[in-house]
């Protein structure tokens, strides 16, 4: 699924991609996302449209997990402001599983 909706710079401008893959093809995903957040830049691309982003040197992290009857889910959000803010919050540590 995909979905790009707004135009202008004052209008709210959304990407959205959802798909069902294998687990390697979801890493390399991760991947890309996180060298585009160290390299200071995303471009989001999908069925022709593409969303430029510039991530600003402080940005807010959110990591949700989820399990429930046999289904588990895990969101990220990443969110930050052209105005440079000090940083906050506690520290999280992820790894893999042994």
């Amino acid at each position: 699924m995909f979905h790009l909706k707004g135009t202008g710079m004052s209008e709210k401008t959304t990407f959205e991609f959802e798909s069902t893959q294998e687990l390697t093809a979801v890493h390399a995903l991760l991947v890309s996302i996180l060298d585009g957040l160290a390299g200071g830049r995303l471009v989001l691309s999908a069925e022709g449209k593409d969303m430029d982003l510039t991530p600003a040197p402080i940005v807010r992290a959110s990591i949700k997990a989820r399990r429930a009857s046999g289904s588990s889910t895990l969101s990220f959000s990443f969110r930050w402001k052209t105005s440079r803010k000090a940083a906050s919050g506690g520290r999280l540590t992820v790894g893999p599983g042994a």
